[in-house]
């Protein structure tokens, strides 16, 4: 046995091995490059119609501009001049770098108007990058001899928050010049991912050679390594809708420490440092250096309006985000790491929910477990989305009802409790969702003390269920209803008066919603499309997490279990009208009346009864295999290692 044990360390040291050579040479191939090349973050430029008759500013004159960074390093900047060619070349141009907040000259240049041939740039690199630099006011000053017939070039339209200033006076222009700085902030990001996902390896190699084969272990083992790397590798604001939840959040926020929550127009009071994150909702490189700038500013907790209202949803749909940007406040966190408190407790919420979900199911926990671990889960599950609550929390209550289902003796009033809590809580997220809570009724009637008790319950659960939901929800409901007035005239979204009135065409719609847009469903379930839907991961890949769930069917050791055939019915029609529900709601506020299909149904909607509805598949005729469990978890961690490469191809080719 102690020999066995040493092997298994032996091959674990040797993949470790063998992932850090891979990561060194992804780093080394791929990455290093691109971390070490210069791109532009602010880049003014114009046509030559575009650009100022330049003979008037010949001469003794003075042009400053004002330039405000959003990134955290500026290594160099470059300026158009104009020159003309036609009269010998005398004159001196000085140039600057003025720090304003400092009232210093960071670096200064003077050279020679003859190395401006006609309309040319001028690249003026600094001895020193200048650190630091997000939010901070500097001027980049040009002054010419008198004898001087060169000048900077300026638009004739307004490009930039500031315009140029000739002489002390303003232009109605912009100076044509571009600010830029290395990517060297990959390195850093890189060690983090290396960092977790060595760790994340280890210690799931760790947990087989310690004899650990418990499929909730695997979870939690690979949910904090690989959940960590989504919060690395996916800023705020980067997952669906992402930013509107962030609204909601801080409006959560104010009404727990008793401050305003909104302007008179509607919109969010956040701090100051809040209001500075722009946002950005592409993955992009740009984007990724702007976040990391954000990380190092000094915090301002004064008081002002967000760029949005909150949306209109209960304070229990972001609690665990939530709680994180209180923590960011009331430890006066800058609005970087404020936001990131509120992914990190997102993510804690998500796993701890689905721990003891996958804990207490008495058989299927390897393929709730796979569910919860597809990228899509992930990235929502690390993210400000309600969807992160809304998939822990039905994962629960379906996981909490199996255990009721097969393995409790006696359901009395605290099982229905907690039932009640986690239906009550999830269903006002999202109310086409509450459906997930008619699977209670899966539970047998022998599991009460009598018929009575149960019927008792199950009229009770549903009562206070639905006045609990339209309650909270009433306005959205009242929405929903609203929209059945056929004579509106909104060019997007349906009536149920115009889907009612032309039954073939609309059943054409559903067919078309369904037959061609089946593979975009299947593939965005897994996470096809991550972040704002520009990051493809392959389909190689994608099939190979179906290929986990299908073969994670099969992972049930021990006495075979079952639903009835009841049960099964009741999971499947819950299911159907699930998805009609989540099918009819887009249709009527999203889809455009001349669309041929649903628009904007996206898998990630089914996540939430998405293992209800396979565990229908369990049968006594499902052949079942011993210790599976480990082969499944090692393919799901080198599925998302493979899938956060993809991610990183995906951030670094847009430099090429």
């Amino acid at each position: 046995m102690k020999k066995t044990k040493y092997k298994n360390w032996c091959v674990l040291l040797l993949l470790m091995i063998g992932l850090g050579s891979m990561i060194l040479m992804f780093y080394y191939y791929k990455v290093r490059e691109v971390a070490n090349q210069e791109r532009s973050y602010i880049n003014i430029a114009a046509s030559s119609e575009q650009i100022r008759d330049s003979s008037f500013f010949w001469g003794e004159h003075e042009i400053v501009q004002q330039i405000r960074p959003e990134e955290n390093k500026i290594t160099k900047f470059c300026i158009m001049f104009q020159r003309n060619m036609e009269v010998p070349a005398e004159g001196i141009l000085h140039v600057e770098l003025y720090d304003v907040q400092n009232d210093t000259v960071v670096q200064q240049w003077d050279f020679h108007e003859s190395k401006i041939q006609g309309i040319d740039y001028q690249i003026f690199p600094l001895a020193q990058p200048l650190k630091n630099t997000a939010g901070r006011i500097y001027q980049i000053r040009v002054s010419a001899s008198a004898d001087c017939h060169a000048f900077p070039a300026v638009t004739n339209y307004k490009s930039y928050s500031y315009n140029a200033m000739v002489d002390g006076e303003q232009l109605f222009g912009t100076m044509v010049f571009n600010v830029q700085s290395d990517n060297a902030f990959l390195k850093p990001i890189y060690v983090a991912f290396s960092v977790i996902l060595l760790l994340g390896v280890l210690c799931l190699g760790a947990a087989y050679i310690l004899g650990i084969r418990r499929p909730e272990a695997y979870f939690l083992i690979l949910g904090i390594f690989m959940g960590s790397m989504y919060i690395v590798l996916f800023p705020p604001n980067v997952a669906p809708d992402e930013h509107a939840h962030m609204a909601a959040t801080y409006a959560d926020v104010n009404k727990i420490l008793m401050r305003d929550v909104t302007d008179e127009k509607g919109k969010v009071y956040v701090r100051a440092t809040d209001a500075d994150i722009t946002e950005k909702m592409q993955l992009t490189l740009d984007n990724m250096a702007y976040d990391y700038g954000q990380l190092f500013k000094v915090t301002d907790t004064t008081m002002v309006s967000y760029n949005r209202a909150p949306i209109a949803v209960p304070m229990i749909a972001h609690l665990p985000q939530t709680v994180g940007v209180l923590i960011g406040n009331l430890f006066h966190m800058n609005g970087m790491w404020t936001l990131y408190m509120g992914k990190i407790t997102a993510l804690l919420f998500y796993l701890i929910c689905i721990y003891f979900a996958i804990k207490i199911l008495p058989w299927g926990k390897m393929i709730m477990a796979v569910i919860a671990l597809f990228p899509m889960s992930l990235e929502l599950a690390a993210s400000y989305s309600y969807d992160c609550e809304v998939n822990a929390l039905s994962f629960l209550f379906i996981a909490y009802t199996m255990y009721l289902i097969f393995e409790k003796n006696v359901v009395g009033w605290k099982e229905c409790l907690f039932l009640l809590v986690v239906g009550s809580w999830m269903a006002p997220c999202k109310v086409a969702y509450i459906f997930i809570c008619g699977f209670a009724f899966a539970i047998p009637y022998r599991k009460f003390k009598n018929k009575k008790a149960a019927l008792v319950f199950k009229v009770a659960f549903v009562s206070i269920l639905l006045i609990a939901t339209v309650g909270i929800r009433s306005t959205m409901i009242q929405g929903l209803l609203g929209s059945s007035d056929s004579s509106s005239t909104s060019e997007v979204g349906w009536t149920i008066g115009q889907i009612l009135s032309d039954p073939v065409h609309s059943l054409g719609v559903l067919f078309n919603t369904y037959f061609e847009q089946m593979e975009y469903y299947v593939g965005t379930i897994v996470g096809k499309s991550l972040g704002w839907f520009q990051i493809e991961i392959p389909w190689h890949i994608i099939v190979g997490f179906i290929l986990c769930l299908a073969y994670a069917l099969y992972a049930d050791a021990g006495k075979v279990m079952y639903l009835k055939k009841w049960q099964k019915a009741l999971a499947i029609v819950l299911s159907v009208i699930m998805t009609g529900g989540i099918v009819l709601s887009m249709w009527l506020d999203f889809t455009p009346s001349y669309w041929g299909n649903v628009a904007g149904v996206q898998g990630r909607y089914f996540l939430p009864f998405l293992p209800m509805l396979l565990f229908t598949i369990k049968s006594k005729r499902t052949k079942y295999h011993e210790n599976i469990e480990n082969k499944i978890a090692i393919g799901m961690c080198t599925l998302q290692i493979l899938t956060f490469f993809e991610v990183w191809l995906t951030i670094l080719v847009q430099s090429e």
